[in-house]
């Protein structure tokens, strides 16, 4: 890989469905590594060196699945590029934090996340 791409325009791109004018639609990997100019094979080393990849985020305190809900509902209400740019810089910031709390522990596949959205444990 000759340059690499921006992580926060990867994650945005591959896990919200954002690209750069924040047009959403479904993204898979071999779409994400298109955008980017990569093969998928190098697109899979590169989410695993910046900690993008689904081994790493789905044993993070981030439900991903809640963000990339809240993405379809910006494109489906027609949100304006300021607000979905916001929603991705938001969702960016929460995710570093998910990932600065990092312990290299099991994944969290257990958490009922529907139940800490509503503050139980």
């Amino acid at each position: 890989m000759t340059s690499s791409p921006d992580p926060r325009a990867v994650f945005a791109y591959y896990h919200l469905g954002f690209d750069s004018a924040y047009r959403y639609r479904f993204r898979n990997l071999h779409h994400t590594a298109t955008e980017f100019g990569l093969t998928p094979d190098a697109l899979k080393l590169y989410l695993a060196e910046q900690k993008l990849d689904a081994e790493i985020v789905k044993r993070l305190d981030f439900n991903l699945s809640r963000y990339h809900a809240d993405a379809q509902e910006l494109d489906l209400t027609s949100a304006t590029p300021e607000a979905r740019a916001a929603f991705v810089e938001r969702a960016w910031a929460d995710f570093q934090v998910a990932l600065a709390g990092d312990t290299g522990g099991p994944a969290l596949d257990d958490i009922d996340w529907d139940a800490l959205e509503q503050g139980e444990k």
